[in-house]
């Protein structure tokens, strides 16, 4: 478990967001849908903070950290590119403000609330209330984001488009 170190998975996981989601495109994925694939793969991946408290030794505990900060970055190399692929090129910095706001008061509102639950109860339900949020905000992106109709979906660009 020498390995398992949080920050370089962070990095990781950034590289893999974007990865994942290219493989899919290049593979004929619409690009809305292999976003929405690679975020729920990477929502899955933060559960892993749920064992991560349950560990036997820390090192264990800190791989499973690892995992689920791997799955943070790869999830939020996708939503950071959501807007773009919903909205129009002039509501996109709106929504990024939007949510850029949004995710702030959540940070704020969080750590505060996470001291409390720890300082009166201890680490687990943090842990696991963090490793069940992933999908619960999972859940609330796909509704809220909807079924596209076949006209909407973003062309995949061929190779020979972007050439110059």
């Amino acid at each position: 478990l020498r390995f398992a170190r949080p920050v370089p998975f962070n990095v990781i996981g950034n590289l893999a967001g974007g990865y994942v989601t290219k493989r899919l495109i290049t593979g004929g994925v619409a690009i809305p849908r292999a976003r929405r694939i690679a975020v729920g793969i990477f929502a899955m991946l933060m559960t892993a903070s749920i064992p991560a408290v349950l560990a036997p030794t820390a090192g264990w505990a800190i791989a499973w950290v690892s995992v689920a900060t791997f799955g943070y970055t790869g999830y939020t190399a996708n939503t950071l590119a959501l807007p773009a692929d919903r909205f129009s090129r002039n509501q996109v910095g709106s929504i990024w403000g939007l949510a850029s706001m949004g995710a702030g008061f959540g940070g704020m509102v969080f750590s505060w609330l996470s001291g409390r639950v720890i300082d009166h109860v201890g680490y687990g339900p943090v842990f696991i209330a963090y490793g069940l949020m992933p999908l619960i905000a999972l859940s609330v992106l796909m509704i809220a984001l909807g079924r596209r109709n076949p006209e909407e979906q973003i062309p995949m660009k061929s190779s020979s488009e972007s050439a110059p």
